[in-house]
């Protein structure tokens, strides 16, 4: 999900909101929401024994019972690949109004030259 959101909303966000602070903490507010949704949504699926894409799961195999046994390792993998994803994103966010930037410095070069 956040992969999604990085691909699909970052680069738009960026090139029409005007101020580019405002873009970042746009997307970065939208991630956190996603983050937390795809979170909980990839937890409850690992509890109920769920498999994801490609028949892989979350965190190893589904637990059976409490306390939970995890890998910390693991844990610490899906904080690093969504904080790439997010970092990513930002990233988009702020080539978008870059591109707004200089799309508008020509245009503007144009009509004046």
């Amino acid at each position: 999900m956040n992969i999604i959101l990085a691909i699909v909303v970052a680069f738009p966000l960026g090139y029409f909101v005007k101020q580019r602070g405002m873009a970042v903490l746009a997307f970065f507010t939208a991630g956190t929401f996603v983050f937390s949704f795809q979170t909980l949504d990839v937890l409850l699926n690992w509890m109920a024994g769920r498999t994801g894409i490609g028949g892989a799961s979350a965190f190893g195999p589904a637990p059976d019972s409490m306390p939970i046994s995890y890998e910390p390792s693991d844990v610490f993998a899906y904080g690093l690949i969504n904080a790439l994803i997010l970092a990513g994103g930002i990233g988009l966010t702020v080539l978008g109004s870059v591109v707004r930037a200089r799309r508008t410095a020509r245009l503007t070069a144009a009509t004046v030259g």
